[in-house]
């Protein structure tokens, strides 16, 4: 039987996206909040890490010309200078490994960008998100102890009701479900025929997990962004005026209520300054600008915070912002880097009409308000989606191409 080796190949970059996006989030034991420790599921992980590598590199010509683009050259320099920053980390073999895996997965789907077309990476990337949604609802109520955030009750830590699944943290899942619900809504317009009626399933399964994960930045960052890319892909005046009188609305109810009391009605806790702190954040980023300022330029070195930052008198192991979060671990020089490389791919997106692109990108820096996002260290499901908006072809979706 003769072999189709570049249906072979397909397949094999397809199986790469899929494996990437269902084990970067997974967890299979349970572990402490920001624990670095080398377990199984890590070097299943930088197996799979090292697998990918591999291919891209066999197969670098394929894409290698992509990456040395202008829209594109400030991301190559950004992974080669988190290497470097690696390197005077305070584990140095940790940190190496982190930004192997950022690099490993950004480069993949800049391989799989040149050899599938666009509809092909984002259905991969919607089955894997959701076969760890669809695992993760299950583990919720058949293993409530591990598929549960625990919560402090009586002085005992106690599964509560936040899903985490097999992620590992409420957020983690949220970001996962919100991600995927985003993709799957873009998914349709690259579609030169109806949705398969699946799909319409998977979001459904999306949007519960997203629910039961409370993670409230996901969602709003998930909403923001595809709202403002609606508005910007086709700026009708009946849109605008709808914005503005939403703006207005929102300001004269903000001036006839008690502030404070929305807050604690809003909070998980009941007390206000949940809210106006941010769950604490407004500390962190205090702190975190204070070790910034001890070393401006160079940074404490790549995926360095998780040693850092617990050393606080909170437990954070990241700056919760993706500002701060570049610029603590790589300094101002990462932080000159990473910038221009977003704000870059959002000019030609907004350029050839990509509002794909345009909705991962306003997704990852609304996230990145409270979040690390992509850069808090070893590769996370925002490393996924920032790898995707880095790399993906300008393509008009059918609707927009008519």
């Amino acid at each position: 039987m003769k072999i189709n080796k570049y249906s072979l190949h397909k397949n094999i970059v397809l199986a790469l996206v899929f494996l990437n996006t269902f084990l970067v989030s997974s967890t299979f034991r349970g572990r402490e909040f920001g624990s670095n420790d080398v377990d199984f599921q890590i070097f299943l992980k930088l197996g799979l890490s090292v697998l990918s590598f591999a291919y891209v590199i066999f197969v670098y010509r394929v894409w290698i010309g992509r990456l040395l683009k202008i829209d594109n050259i400030f991301c190559a320099l950004m992974l080669v200078w988190f290497a470097v920053s690696a390197l005077y980390a305070p584990s140095i073999i940790y940190s190496l490994a982190a930004a192997f895996t950022f690099m490993s997965i950004t480069f993949t789907f800049y391989m799989s960008s040149s050899i599938l077309d666009t509809k092909q990476i984002i259905r991969a990337v919607i089955w894997g998100c959701t076969v760890v949604t669809i695992i993760s609802l299950i583990v919720y109520f058949v293993n409530p102890d591990f598929g549960r955030m625990k919560e402090w009750q009586g002085g005992v830590r106690l599964p509560g009701k936040r899903l985490t699944g097999i992620t590992g943290t409420a957020n983690a899942i949220g970001y996962l479900a919100a991600f995927a619900c985003l993709a799957i809504v873009s998914y349709r317009l690259y579609l030169d025929k109806a949705m398969p009626k699946i799909y319409y399933a998977l979001l459904v399964l999306n949007l519960i997990a997203q629910i039961m994960s409370n993670s409230r930045t996901s969602m709003i960052a998930a909403i923001f962004a595809l709202g403002v890319t609606t508005v910007m892909k086709k700026p009708q005046p009946w849109r605008l005026a709808a914005i503005f009188l939403g703006l207005c609305s929102l300001i004269i109810f903000m001036g006839l209520i008690d502030i404070n009391e929305l807050f604690a009605s809003l909070s998980r806790t009941g007390d206000a300054s949940e809210i106006t702190t941010g769950t604490g954040r407004t500390e962190i980023w205090s702190e975190t600008i204070e070790m910034i300022a001890q070393r401006p330029i160079l940074g404490w070195g790549y995926a360095s915070s998780g040693y850092y930052m617990p050393a606080f008198h909170h437990s954070s192991p990241h700056a919760h912002n993706m500002v701060l979060q570049i610029w603590f671990t790589t300094g101002i020089i990462g932080l000159c880097l990473a910038l221009p490389a977003i704000f870059i791919k959002a000019y030609y997106s907004i350029k050839f009409k990509d509002y794909f692109k345009l909705t991962l990108i306003f997704f990852l820096l609304i996230q990145g308000l409270t979040e690390p996002s992509a850069f808090q260290g070893v590769a996370s499901m925002a490393t996924i989606v920032f790898a995707i908006a880095m790399s993906l072809k300008y393509v008009k979706p059918y609707e927009d191409s008519e």
